[in-house]
């Protein structure tokens, strides 16, 4: 039995998989030495097959992190689908690099705001979807993976259609273990793809892990002010309500809630999207009425910091919601005037026609 472990222990070390050929060995060589002066060959040989399986754990985990560092330094997608084509032959490529090669590629990709190539990107969702089905993945690692095909999503759903269910169903059994901006990246991915999608989607049919994370946001929010969201977090939770419409009231006043508590500490941008939000849902929202009634003097005085899409949000909001403030008004007008070239199409006409709807 002794020579029968010790051959898969060193089977073990030759497939990269070694901490268990040392837990192995470790506890076959301690028997050895208990048997006495007839079992030390044995034992110097066990001794001799944990000094490999070392040696072979440093050099991997080396291996993994300098993949994990050129992942994370690609330049381009070009890059870094070839990267990933070369990685995945690699016995050390595992299910992180591979949710961070897709995270990796939606950001260049928003950068550079172009298509990518459908057979490149269909080649490292099939080696995802192989280690879906494999591995046990963590609840950080879900969280990225369902942010990276929310923002891929648009223009390549016949690639990640599959692996948005996939990811979306394993995220259900995580849920509990994942921290605030998880748990806010994850609401804001399930929002993205029903939007891109439509609700006959199998990946937001079923509202399950909707409901899961509306449940352990909400728990997390009543347990005071440790609960760990910060504002943007709250933004993109109160975004996804938003975008999906969402009709869960005590979830939505426990957001808001804590959004007001901690609003000076807002960004510019956070304000607009909170503000977007709260007409979005056309007032519904509990304590919508204490958010419009409170922004007015921090934003007035902070109003310039606003980009031209963070000037047209509130604005459009506060003519949605029938709320004037004549002092944010001009604030705001006056901001816009000044940065009317940069305006998109878009913007300019969101601020004409929520300016005209409160001068009415």
């Amino acid at each position: 039995p002794a020579q029968a472990i010790l051959a898969q222990a060193s089977d073990s070390s030759d497939s990269l998989t070694p901490w268990w050929s040392i837990c192995l060995c470790s506890s076959m060589s301690f028997r050895c030495q208990q048997l006495g002066p007839r079992s030390a060959r044995a034992s110097g040989r066990l001794d001799g097959v944990i000094a490999e399986c070392r040696t072979v754990t440093s050099k991997t985990r080396a291996a993994k992190l300098q993949l994990s560092r050129d992942i994370m330094q690609a330049g381009s997608t070009a890059s870094l689908f070839d990267l990933t084509q070369n990685g995945c032959r690699l016995p050390h490529f595992d299910a992180r690099h591979c949710t961070a090669a897709l995270v990796r590629v939606a950001k260049l990709n928003s950068l550079q705001d172009r298509r990518l190539p459908h057979q490149s990107l269909h080649q490292l969702v099939v080696c995802m979807e192989h280690f879906l089905s494999s591995e046990r993945l963590q609840a950080r690692q879900l969280a990225n993976l369902l942010w990276a095909v929310a923002a891929l999503y648009a223009h390549h759903k016949p690639v990640l259609g599959a692996l948005s269910v996939q990811a979306a169903s394993r995220a259900e059994d995580h849920v509990v273990e994942m921290v605030p901006q998880e748990l806010a990246a994850t609401a804001w991915a399930l929002a993205v793809l029903r939007c891109s999608s439509g609700a006959e989607d199998g990946c937001t049919r079923s509202g399950k892990l909707d409901t899961l994370l509306e449940q352990e946001v909400q728990n997390r929010l009543l347990e005071g002010d440790d609960h760990g969201f910060h504002p943007r977090e709250l933004c993109n939770v109160l975004w996804a309500c938003a975008a999906k419409r969402s009709s869960n009231m005590p979830f939505m006043g426990a957001v808001a809630i804590c959004a007001l508590d901690c609003l000076p500490e807002f960004t510019p941008q956070g304000q607009s999207s909170f503000a977007w939000s709260l007409a979005t849902l056309q007032g519904s929202c509990p304590s919508s009425s204490l958010f419009f009634s409170q922004p007015s003097a921090s934003a007035a005085a902070t109003i310039y910091q606003y980009d031209t899409q963070a000037l047209s949000n509130p604005s459009w909001a506060f003519a949605v919601l029938e709320w004037n403030s004549p002092s944010l008004n001009a604030a705001i007008s006056s901001a816009a005037v000044r940065r009317l070239n940069e305006c998109s199409v878009q913007a300019l006409v969101m601020l004409a026609s929520s300016l005209a709807g409160l001068h009415r």
